[in-house]
């Protein structure tokens, strides 16, 4: 994060410091599992999954002072896990349900774990969030394509793709700028802003100088 403050796992999950001091992270009581961080906000809140083996069960979860507790799952679904957190402790995420196991996009705030919807089809998941509580992912179209969105807390949008392939969003500034990644033949970097989509190289002059 901003303050040099580093979260992973070995074995147990474990937070360093920029002095190289490490801290176990604590599981929850009565699960024996690891503890896996996803992402660091800059006040050292910590966001990711708690994979218990016994019991089995996967969910969202949320540490702060080396403790860490389940964030639980959307209404009727049985995992969950965080993918991106902001220094106000909001968190994103991907709910799942029961078999043919759907994918539900969600944020959790003061212990409310809200679902975002979809664009018109059966699935969403969520991959980052903002300063603003601004959350990107990708979501199903009716016709089961899937295209990226933005929620601004209110609605979901679709945002626009470069060209006909599927496009991985992957993080966002304060701005709603969106970064991600284009499949198909072109397969690069991509920058989603002002309701238009830019492949990254487009975005380079003739020289190319200064770029790597």
């Amino acid at each position: 994060n901003a303050r040099g403050v580093a979260a992973g796992r070995s074995y147990h999950a474990q937070g360093w410091d920029r002095q190289g001091r490490r801290e176990e992270l604590a599981r929850p009581p009565g699960c024996r599992g690891s503890v896996l961080v996803g992402q660091i906000n800059d006040v050292g809140q910590m966001a990711g999954a708690i994979d218990c083996l016994v019991p089995q069960v996967t969910t969202a979860s949320l540490t702060e002072a080396g403790v860490t507790v389940a964030l639980g799952t959307l209404p009727g679904d049985i995992e969950s896990w965080a993918t991106g957190i902001n220094n106000d402790g909001q968190v994103a995420g991907t709910s799942m349900g029961v078999f043919p196991y759907l994918v539900h996009a969600f944020r959790w705030q003061a212990g409310v774990m809200q679902p975002l919807g979809t664009l018109g089809g059966a699935e969403s998941e969520a991959s980052a969030i903002n300063a603003h509580g601004v959350v990107i992912g990708r979501s199903q179209l009716a016709n089961w394509v899937w295209r990226p969105f933005i929620h601004d807390g209110v609605a979901m949008q679709e945002l626009p793709i470069c060209g006909q392939a599927a496009i991985w969003p992957l993080a966002l500034n304060a701005s709603a700028a969106v970064v991600g990644f284009e499949e198909g033949v072109y397969g690069g970097a991509v920058l989603i802003r002002k309701g238009r989509c830019h492949r990254l190289l487009d975005l380079l002059d003739g020289s190319g100088a200064g770029w790597t």
